[in-house]
């Protein structure tokens, strides 16, 4: 018995199914390359712009901490340069009865450790939790005093990148 011709498909429904599939080839490769993309570039940006955080702030910190009351200036223009315009003024302000106690004590200090942690992200603005351990002498005493300090430093992004300190307090 000879066999029935197989059904005619008409062009249109050939051409609709090509380009339906190629579409959603399309649709796929575009989902995955999207996806590939923004999560390379998360997990390039987010440890990047944490560590650079830490580090600004951890830097600032071990030269605020760091001083000898012979030469106590020695690390002023570093700090200044790491810090906000407004920032300035205010350290500019406090330096001086800073200054005065460390040479009429005659000390030394050194950081000898810091922790760093980013609390907060957000709007060219981030928080970082400073812990220092600072060793204080004076030729008065032997005895060197260490003692730990918490700080919160807030920090400002830059047009250029930098991160800068905005604030320091202390935390009690």
């Amino acid at each position: 018995m000879p066999q029935a011709p197989p059904p005619k498909r008409s062009v249109a429904a050939v051409v609709i199914a090509c380009v339906a599939g190629f579409l959603a080839v399309l649709g796929i490769a575009g989902t995955v390359t999207g996806f590939v993309l923004y999560s390379g570039e998360k997990n390039k940006t987010v440890p990047d712009t944490d560590n650079a955080l830490r580090q600004a702030a951890c830097d600032y910190m071990t030269l605020f901490g760091t001083y000898d009351y012979t030469d106590f200036e020695k690390n002023k223009a570093a700090l200044m340069d790491a810090s906000t315009e407004d920032f300035r003024k205010t350290y500019s302000g406090m330096v001086n009865g800073i200054k005065d106690s460390v040479v009429s004590q005659q000390l030394h200090s050194k950081v000898t450790e810091s922790h760093c942690g980013v609390l907060s992200v957000g709007d060219h603005r981030a928080q970082v939790l400073v812990s220092t351990k600072q060793a204080t002498s004076k030729p008065s005493d032997p005895d060197i005093q260490t003692r730990l300090l918490m700080m919160t430093v807030s920090l400002e992004e830059q047009p250029d990148g930098r991160w800068l300190v905005g604030d320091v307090k202390p935390i009690v």
